[in-house]
């Protein structure tokens, strides 16, 4: 269930980091990987490939922690960690070693990011279209338990969703 991503940049409120799925990526690239599973992995295990990688791979803003580069090093870039499901602002000391960070340029202050999926991981697929069987069905009585009466007596039961007292 696991899936690799790489951060490819900002928004265009530049609130959120765009992330792009990828498939195949060269040796030692730092990764987002999201999984659905609810059981938290400390190692995720990505077998090796000879293929070329991703043409995306060339825009990751991700930058692998090396216990040396300073936060903030540059005046021209500011760095981030992801803590949750959020980005938050790197403000002192180095990027850890075994860490990844988003490098960003100009971010314009933003003290945390959020995350957006690039266009191709949110498009929806395999929905051919939406048939409304309410519309079409027959006006039926239902009693209190949900089961459909042929003849109703007196009584209170259920009609097009609304509750009738029949005398």
């Amino acid at each position: 269930d696991a899936k690799a991503y790489i951060a490819t940049g900002l928004n265009g409120n530049s609130d959120a980091v765009v992330l792009t799925r990828v498939y195949k990526v060269p040796a030692d690239e730092p990764l987002i990987i999201y999984t659905t599973e609810k059981a938290s992995a400390k190692t995720v295990y990505v077998p090796k490939t000879t293929e070329s990688a991703d043409a995306a791979v060339g825009d990751n803003k991700l930058v692998a922690g090396d216990d040396v580069t300073a936060y903030n090093a540059t005046a021209n870039t500011t760095y981030y960690y992801l803590a949750g499901d959020l980005f938050h602002e790197a403000t002192s000391g180095t990027l850890k070693s075994g860490k990844a960070y988003l490098a960003v340029s100009a971010s314009g202050g933003a003290r945390q990011l959020s995350i957006a999926f690039a266009d191709e991981e949110t498009e929806t697929t395999g929905i051919a279209g939406v048939n409304d069987k309410k519309a079409n069905a027959p006006a039926g009585y239902f009693d209190l338990q949900g089961r459909r009466v042929a003849q109703p007596t007196k009584g209170l039961y259920i009609v097009n969703g609304k509750k009738v007292l029949v005398k």
